[in-house]
């Protein structure tokens, strides 16, 4: 198992992020907040995985974003 820590620019500790066998277990915020509360964060972690080769689609912490045009529609049809 390792630990993963993201930060901001200016060193504050975003998010904490466990990875086991090549695939994230967890990956939380302040107060154990899953981190797709957070869409930024949420996208740089996805970013992150896909550029190291780990697997986060089994992560209920990580969601996949939303396109814009999806998005769009949705809130059209509201």
């Amino acid at each position: 198992t390792s630990i993963v820590l993201m930060t901001d620019d200016r060193g504050k500790l975003t998010a904490c992020i466990e990875v086991k066998g090549g695939a994230i277990t967890q990956a939380k915020l302040d107060r154990n907040r899953p981190v797709h509360e957070r869409p930024e964060v949420n996208n740089e972690i996805i970013a992150w995985a896909k550029q190291t080769s780990v697997s986060y689609i089994n992560c209920s912490d990580v969601k996949e974003p939303i396109p814009a045009i999806a998005t769009e529609v949705v809130a059209a049809a509201v």
